[in-house]
């Protein structure tokens, strides 16, 4: 897993998908926080998963639209 990436990929996914609650955070200074909880979030989520059993790209798959890549109108604080 690259976590590295995690950060600015979501972002972008954000500002694109989901403009207004991207600006909301931005302006609210939050959105650091946010994309952080996210990160975190998809890391501990995707772990669990591979300790059942996933494959890491399985796992990340299965989790990484609920944080960081959210369909529009699905974005969490």
């Amino acid at each position: 897993m690259d976590l590295q990436n995690w950060k600015p990929q979501a972002a972008a996914h954000w500002r694109k998908f989901q403009p207004a609650r991207f600006r909301e955070l931005q302006q609210s200074g939050k959105l650091g926080d946010a994309l952080n909880a996210a990160i975190e979030q998809t890391y501990l989520e995707t772990r669990q998963l591979e300790e059942i059993g996933f494959r890491p790209n399985e796992a990340f798959q299965m989790v990484r639209r609920s944080y960081l890549f959210p369909r529009a109108g699905a974005l969490r604080a």
